[in-house]
């Protein structure tokens, strides 16, 4: 069997040497995700969340986003948080509810906003332009 060649440098070559001395020096899983992070990040690559924090504290929006149909969005309101629905760092997750078309409708979302049951609904904190309207008045302000 031929061992594979990556382009020096790449994700996938950073990723498979990782691998190889995780299997040689017997590492646990917590000593290969340590390791797999700190050679990425020398290598120059950077691992991010896919979606901002949503703040359960601050006026929430669920989006619906279906493979077919119009997407749409719904206010809606967190009640309870619960260590079961946590995300990959530890955060916990919330109940939250809306109404789409007239129904109430519920589920259980991560600190990202995403739901495992509901793959194609997400929270999120919306962004006003309100915010930007303030901080350019108040900055306005201070010139004159």
């Amino acid at each position: 069997m031929t061992e594979q060649r990556y382009p020096k440098g790449s994700f996938a070559e950073v990723i498979a040497l990782c691998q190889r001395e995780a299997a040689n020096e017997n590492w646990s899983i917590e000593e290969t995700v340590d390791s797999v992070i700190s050679d990425l990040a020398l290598a120059g690559w950077a691992i991010r969340r896919s979606y901002e924090l949503v703040d359960y504290n601050l006026p929430l929006k669920v989006l619906l986003d279906p493979p077919k149909g119009s997407a749409a969005s719904f206010d809606a309101r967190p009640h309870t948080m619960s260590a079961s629905v946590d995300d990959l760092q530890g955060n916990k997750g919330w109940l939250v509810t809306w109404f789409e078309n007239g129904r109430a409708k519920s589920g259980w979302f991560d600190d990202e906003g995403r739901s495992l049951k509901q793959p194609h609904y997400r929270v999120v904190n919306p962004k006003t332009p309100c915010a930007g309207a303030v901080a350019a008045s108040a900055s306005i302000g201070k010139v004159a």
